[in-house]
C-alpha cells in the first residue's frame, strides 16, 4: 500500500500594525542614540595643543565662535552648544593657553539653574563609563558653597565632575533685627528665595598630572 507524503507549510502571521509602527522607531532610537554617543566622544577627547582654526576644521564648523570669555589662565573663543549629557543640557567650552593659542582645557557648563545632587552623580557616572574614580564632598561653611567633585584619569586625560549647591540653612531668610509682621506675607518681608539660590555643575578635562585628586577645599 503506496502512502503519499503531503507538504506541511507553515503559514506566519504578518507583523501586526504596533510592531510594523514600533521596529522603525526602535530602529531610529538606536541610530540617533549612536549618533549622540559618538557626539559626546567628539568633544571628550578633542585633542589638546589644537589651535583654533584646527578646532574648527575637526569639528567640520559646528564650533559656535563667542567673545572672548576669560577663565583664570585660559581663554575660550568656541563653544559647542546643547550638548545633552546623561539628559542634561551643557555649553562645552574649548578653552586656550593665550600664550600658546593652542587648547588647554575644556570646560563643560550645566544649563539648568539648579541641577540636583542625583543629576551630579548621573553625569559623573555617564562620563566615567566605568572607569575607577575618586570623590570629595565638603558641607556649607559660611562663605563658600558645598560642593562634591568626582575624578578619573584615563588614556592620559583627568576629567573632573564638580557640584557646587550656595544653598546653607544657616542663611536668614528674613531680617534678624525686626519683628515679623504675621498680617505680612512671607513672600514680601523674605530677603532670600531659596529656590532662587544659584547651583552648578562643572565639568573639566585637562591633560594628567601626577597626583591629579578630587579637591572640595578645606
Amino acid at each position: 500500500m503506496a502512502f503519499k507524503r503531503s507538504a506541511v507549510r507553515l503559514r506566519l502571521a504578518p507583523p501586526s500594525l504596533k510592531a510594523r509602527l514600533v521596529q522603525p522607531g526602535l530602529l531610529l532610537f538606536l541610530l540617533l542614540w549612536a549618533g549622540t554617543a559618538a557626539k559626546a566622544a567628539e568633544w571628550q577627547h578633542a585633542a589638546f595643543g589644537q589651535t583654533l582654526n584646527e578646532l574648527d576644521a575637526a569639528f567640520s564648523g559646528r564650533l559656535t565662535r563667542i567673545p572672548q570669555r576669560i577663565y583664570g589662565p585660559f581663554v575660550a573663543e568656541r563653544m559647542l552648544p546643547k550638548v545633552v549629557i546623561a539628559g542634561q543640557p551643557f555649553d562645552v567650552l574649548f578653552q586656550v593657553d593665550p600664550a600658546t593659542g593652542r587648547l588647554a582645557q575644556i570646560l563643560a557648563q550645566s544649563r539648568l539653574r539648579a541641577p540636583s545632587g542625583a543629576d551630579y552623580r548621573s553625569i559623573a557616572s555617564v562620563l566615567s563609563g566605568g572607569a575607577r574614580t575618586a570623590s570629595c564632598a565638603r558641607q556649607t561653611k559660611a562663605g563658600a558653597p558645598a560642593r562634591s567633585e568626582t575624578v578619573w584619569t584615563v588614556g592620559g586625560r583627568t576629567t573632573r565632575v564638580a557640584w557646587f549647591d550656595f544653598y546653607s540653612g544657616a542663611m536668614a531668610f528674613e531680617d534678624p533685627n525686626t519683628d515679623a509682621d504675621p498680617l505680612q506675607p512671607y513672600a514680601e518681608r523674605r530677603r532670600n528665595n531659596p529656590q532662587a539660590l544659584p547651583r552648578r555643575i562643572v565639568v573639566r578635562i585637562s591633560p594628567a598630572t601626577p597626583g591629579d585628586r578630587p579637591d572640595c577645599g578645606p
